[in-house]
């Protein structure tokens, strides 16, 4: 119990001042996300996640507040509308669930008229969706589905990804890892990252390129494994 509550009263020091390398599991993927866990990112820091880190930063957010709002991860939305033109169903893919990407939508600002990507108005997105996410527990569903659709657009630049429902009980991806951080310490579960690619081969980092990186850098590294074992959500 004691080295428990070290663990995630650490990271919770740490998480309010700095980002965190996340890797998953050797046996899984074997990746490292940079990640800035239930907070909105400042630009800066999204410049440094995404300078640092190498790929596409995305935002991380619970399956239940897209129910909320009807949405659902594209690939089901896709298989569950006959409608659609067959070659939305030729373009998903059958994958293992625990595996599968979760990809929702992209969003931008409605007052984004210019469509800029900069590292500035990407803050101002990310700053955004964590307002709403933090006063939906406040709000009807019919409330949150208006103030979110008056704030965002769905071309955007921030990639939103969905949680599994039950998190780490469905599903041991970065999105449900990172999620879990921010359930076990109470914070807003919201994560904003970028998998972090090795400058050598520009492939995925591995754990011990990541352990060397988040050391230069002065951030924490937590594992997948450290994380299971610390959670109560399992």
């Amino acid at each position: 119990m004691a080295a428990r509550a070290e663990f995630w009263n650490n990271l919770k020091v740490d998480l309010g001042k700095t980002p965190v390398a996340v890797f998953d599991f050797s046996e899984r993927e074997g990746e490292t996300d940079l990640a800035v866990i239930g907070r909105p990112p400042t630009a800066r820091e999204i410049y440094d996640l995404q300078t640092q880190g190498g790929g596409i930063f995305v935002a991380y957010l619970p399956q239940q507040f897209f129910d909320r709002l009807g949405l659902k991860p594209m690939a089901e939305f896709v298989s569950e509308t006959p409608s659609l033109p067959p070659i939305y169903r030729a373009l998903v893919t059958q994958q293992d669930k625990n595996i599968a990407p979760r990809f929702v939508t992209w969003l931008d600002l409605q007052e984004h008229k210019y469509g800029s990507k900069s590292p500035v108005e990407t803050a101002q997105v990310c700053r955004a969706l964590f307002e709403v996410l933090n006063k939906s527990p406040k709000m009807i569903d019919d409330e949150l589905n208006d103030v979110f659709w008056r704030t965002f657009s769905l071309d955007g630049n921030v990639p939103l990804i969905s949680g599994s429902p039950r998190l780490l009980q469905d599903r041991r991806g970065h999105t449900e890892l990172l999620l879990t951080i921010a359930k076990e310490l109470g914070l807003p579960q919201i994560a904003f990252t970028v998998e972090t690619a090795d400058r050598e081969t520009f492939g995925s980092m591995r754990y011990d390129k990541a352990r060397a990186l988040a050391q230069k850098q002065g951030i924490p590294l937590v594992t997948g494994k450290q994380i299971m074992e610390y959670s109560a959500q399992i």
